[in-house]
């Protein structure tokens, strides 16, 4: 009887080891982890003022995080149960510009929206995503991962279409012109409401106003979508301004 209750009291204070060795493991490393990678999801549901995200010290003194490294593969999946489309992007880990290193190198980036067999979703204040070497901005709340809110990844070299696939009539996120934007839509076609197909994956739109519902079309309202060019495709900025016929004001 002595044996055997030594031999339990061995097996729980090993038990007690282990775990709490995986709790200082996770404590030090921070990493909300899956499959040996770190998930990062993109900020959704606010738009930023415009004041901030124009001034690049805002993103970079608001980041936790500003790592370099590059989207090797996108790929859009259902959910569970059928009904929303969510796009993957798995980004590997160069260097770490701002913040304490991960145990991993490897992140997967998970986006609200995207293409499959043609059908398309939305996903509101989710950037289109596409391969290649990038800078991410990411903020940190009780360690879960998040792209910042204005415009989180940036591009450090275009690997993916010439610019001249993309056409606008304005200089960039010019959000006190309204400008007319032609081209592709990437993966994220369904984010361009008012738009009007072109053909197979491309897309002309203008800037508009909007309140509470980007997918609502105002002729004045207290936010702006703003269309630009990058890396050959479309993509989008929300920002909060007073806003009158597709531009600030």
């Amino acid at each position: 009887m002595t044996n055997k209750n030594t031999l339990f009291w061995v097996i729980v204070t090993l038990v007690i080891i282990v775990g709490l060795s995986i709790i200082l493991f996770l404590n030090f490393t921070d990493i909300p982890s899956s499959e040996g990678r770190v998930i990062v999801r993109q900020s959704g549901g606010q738009a930023m003022l415009v004041a901030e995200c124009l001034d690049p010290l805002f993103v970079e003194n608001t980041s936790d995080y500003i790592i370099e490294g590059a989207i090797e593969k996108v790929e859009s999946k259902w959910n569970i149960e059928h009904n929303f489309i969510y796009t993957y992007s798995d980004f590997t880990i160069e260097k770490y510009i701002k913040g304490r290193p991960f145990g991993y190198n490897k992140i997967q980036i998970i986006s609200e929206g995207g293409c499959i067999a043609g059908m398309c979703q939305d996903g509101e204040h989710s950037p289109i995503m596409d391969t290649g070497r990038k800078r991410l901005y990411l903020r940190e709340n009780n360690k879960e991962f998040r792209i910042h809110g204005c415009g989180g990844i940036k591009t450090i070299e275009s690997t993916i279409l010439p610019q001249d696939k993309c056409i606008e009539n304005d200089n960039g996120f010019d959000i006190y012109n309204k400008s007319v934007t032609k081209g592709l839509g990437g993966g994220n076609t369904g984010l361009f409401y008012k738009g009007t197909f072109l053909k197979e994956g491309y897309h002309e739109v203008e800037d508009y106003c909007y309140n509470d519902d980007p997918s609502n079309q105002l002729s004045k309202g207290n936010h702006i979508k703003e269309y630009a060019c990058a890396n050959g495709r479309i993509t989008f900025g929300d920002y909060e301004c007073n806003c009158e016929d597709g531009k600030c004001i």
